[in-house]
Parts: C-alpha cells; sequence; structure tokens
C-alpha cells in the first residue's frame, strides 16, 4: 500500500512516507545520517537516533537496499525518522556479491544525480529505482531465457546483472530529462537508417552518415574529449530497447559479449559526459 502524507501534532510535523535506503553514514556517538529516496519528496538526509546501540529496534530495518515505510519528523536543525517497518529487504541481492555490486552503484546513481527535497517527478525515480532492485532479487542467471528468437548477437549471454544495471542508468537519465535520441539524427533532424552511423556524447543522440565528417579513428576517443562513437545497428536497436522496454523483458535478451561491450561503453561514456558537462 503506497502511502505518504504530513500531520501536525501541535507544532511537531510528521510525515509518514515509503523510502529506499540509499546510504547510512556515522553521526555523533550512537546515530546516523541516512539517505533516503522517498515517493512523495525524492531524496532525503535523516537522523537516525540510537541506531547504533546494540538493542536498537530501527537498524535493520533502515539498513541500505532496503525498501522500508518510514516517519519523518521534521526538527529544526535536522529531520529525523521516528518509525521503520521495511517491506522488502532484498535478502536475495544481499546474499550475492554480483547483485550486491549492481545494487550499491544504482542507489549511489540516484544519490549523484538527484537533488534534496525535489518532489517533482519523485514518483517516477521511486518507481524504476524499486523495479530494477525487484527484478534484481528474484532474477537467477541460471534462469535466463528468452521466449522470443533474438537476431541481436550470436553467443548468448547468461549473467546479465551488469547489463540489467547499464540498462537502469539508461532509465534514469531518460526520466531525469537526458534521454538520448535513438530515431533520428540530432544534426539534420532527419529519420536514423541503420548504415554508418555515430553517436554523439555532447549533443546526446545518433548522427547520421550524411551529417558525419569523422574519421574512422574517432569510435576510440575517450569521454574527456567527448568525440562522437562509432555505433552498430544492433547496439542502436538494444539501446531503444532499453528505454522503451521494462526490466522484465530486458532481463531475457540474449546478446553477444562484443554488442554488450558496445552498448555498455556507449552509456557509460553518455553517463560521463553528462557528469563532466558545465551545469
Amino acid at each position: 500500500m503506497r502511502y505518504a502524507f504530513c500531520v501536525m501534532r501541535s507544532t511537531l510535523c510528521v510525515m509518514l512516507t515509503q523510502a529506499i535506503i540509499l546510504n547510512q553514514k556515522p553521526f555523533k556517538e550512537h546515530d546516523v545520517k541516512i539517505t533516503v529516496y522517498t515517493i512523495d519528496q525524492g531524496k532525503l538526509e535523516l537522523i537516525a537516533r540510537g541506531v547504533k546501540k546494540i538493542k536498537s529496534k530501527l537498524a535493520g530495518h533502515l539498513e541500505p537496499i532496503c525498501l522500508s515505510n518510514i516517519m519523518v519528523v521534521h526538527g529544526r536543525y535536522f529531520n529525523y525518522i521516528g518509525s521503520a517497518v521495511s517491506k522488502n529487504c532484498y535478502l536475495n541481492i544481499k546474499n550475492n556479491l554480483d547483485k550486491i555490486c549492481c545494487a550499491r552503484q544504482a542507489l549511489n546513481l540516484v544519490d549523484q544525480l538527484t537533488k534534496q527535497n525535489e518532489g517533482s517527478g519523485a514518483e517516477i525515480v521511486f518507481d524504476l529505482l524499486q523495479s530494477f532492485l525487484d527484478i534484481l532479487d528474484i532474477h537467477e542467471k541460471n534462469e535466463v531465457e528468452c521466449t522470443k528468437k533474438t537476431k541481436l548477437g550470436l553467443k548468448p549471454k547468461q549473467d546479465n546483472h551488469k547489463l540489467l544495471f547499464h540498462f537502469f542508468t539508461l532509465k534514469l537519465l531518460s526520466v531525469l530529462g537526458y534521454q538520448p535520441e535513438l530515431y533520428n539524427c540530432v544534426v539534420c533532424k532527419n529519420k536514423i537508417t541503420l548504415n554508418n552511423n555515430w553517436f554523439d556524447l555532447l549533443k546526446g543522440g545518433l548522427i547520421c552518415s550524411k551529417c558525419s565528417t569523422l574519421s574512422n579513428d574517432a569510435k576510440n576517443i575517450t569521454p574527456n574529449n567527448a568525440m562522437p562513437l562509432k555505433i552498430s545497428n544492433d547496439c542502436i536497436k538494444v539501446l531503444r530497447l532499453g528505454v522503451n522496454s521494462d526490466f522484465k523483458e530486458l532481463i531475457k535478451l540474449k546478446i553477444n559479449e562484443k554488442l554488450i561491450l558496445e552498448t555498455t561503453q556507449i552509456i557509460f561514456n553518455f553517463q560521463l559526459t553528462i557528469f563532466n558537462s558545465p551545469c
């Protein structure tokens, strides 16, 4: 059940909401400062009192990679967590090192790309992060099955956890306003034909063969120079799927290692370019 509302108790403002725990840091002797992403207020930094104490009842409900119902108490200098009850601790993730790594990367990315107390669009980001954690939690790499025939490569790749994280990155960038243009040339605006195209990191999308005057050496340029990268037809198709398909479909993809490498490099370099671009 979803809920997010604020009530007034004399001069005390209390908010009940759902939150995904992103990280926590030490704060004073027995307290911790916890960063959460809530369904209605976005990212918040909250103080959890007494969590370091051995008998603390809150500690298990406020661990990173955890979905909890929390009560936020607004204070004069800090906001505090009054209570917390975990809804999903994602135990399957926490019992698998590869999954922990992917989940941590996703939480850190949300922390890096979002600002505090931005309620606009918070539910979309919250749903995206929850969906990613849900599918990562239930998915086993030996269970990868493709119900539809695919021409995206020849050799199946069974462990899709890291690829799934890069799809999460692509989706997160998209909902935050950085969705790459994958259907029309960012220069001439004409529809892209699947032949000799480039991905422009600065312009955030594809450049058609007619508009590109780059040499073949440009495909190995680092993101610090933000030069366009050569992109294959299959990689364009995978990126389009990454933006438009849900995680349940994306986890079924069987693509070869070469295409996985190309796809993840495009997404990673695009992400770095956005981070390094001046505001």
